[in-house]
């Protein structure tokens, strides 16, 4: 078993792991109102995950599941990813946050995402959207972290869900930036060992982001109130 194959099957471990603890929690009582839909990142996360590996260990599932159609997934992926994300990100701003500039400026990423996503074939793998779409969920991640910085919390952080998915997308997603606009770069150069090396950086990001949502759920089940 190579290195490779430890980063994947851990992966493949944590975001399991992120999509059942959402779904156990989806009819818990004393969960957060903004946490209602949460539950569809972890799993669609999971769901496509599998799709992908199935697809690439099983030989006959790839007559239906071609590479062209799971890069044509890949590519439209990445709306459902900065909805879920940056919606969540954006309810948990203060309210007269939201109700200024900010929605709009989200509804401009998205606008944006969808262009780049379509200005290139969608067979192809395409870097620069997903480089585009997490800079962008970065930014709303700032923007909530200025709020937390600007007055004081009403509630302890370390206890708030809210507080680390955020904190996980935001790592996630500052950690795969270079990976996402320099991959294409190393693919036309041949570095196939620079692709690789960044292709384990990005998984292990995104195996960090997951632990980080598994943490946030078990905020709830702590025996005080959580806002």
């Amino acid at each position: 078993m190579t290195f490779k194959d430890i980063i994947i099957g851990i992966y493949f471990l944590a975001t399991l792991l992120s999509c059942l603890v959402s779904l156990c929690f989806i009819g818990y009582k004393n969960k957060p109102i903004y946490l209602k839909y949460f539950y569809w990142y972890p799993t669609l996360s999971f769901l496509f995950l599998l799709n992908k590996y199935i697809s690439l260990y099983y030989i006959p599932y790839q007559k239906i599941m071609t590479h062209d159609f799971i890069e044509i997934l890949n590519n439209l992926s990445f709306i459902v990813h900065f909805i879920l994300l940056g919606l969540f990100t954006l309810n948990n701003l203060p309210e007269q946050k939201k109700e200024k500039l900010i929605p709009s400026i989200f509804w401009i990423f998205l606008i944006v995402i969808i262009y780049s996503i379509f200005m290139q074939d969608l067979k192809l793998k395409n870097g620069l959207a997903y480089g585009i779409t997490n800079s962008f969920l970065i930014i709303l991640c700032i923007i909530y972290f200025q709020q937390l910085f600007k007055a004081p919390p009403t509630i302890i952080l370390i206890h708030s869900p809210a507080f680390w998915i955020i904190n996980g997308i935001f790592f996630g997603m500052i950690t795969t930036i270079p990976i996402n606009f320099s991959g294409d770069y190393f693919l036309k150069d041949g570095s196939n060992e620079s692709i690789q090396v960044l292709k384990k950086l990005g998984t292990f990001s995104y195996i960090t982001m997951h632990l980080f949502f598994i943490k946030a759920y078990l905020c709830i089940i702590r025996p005080h109130r959580v806002l």
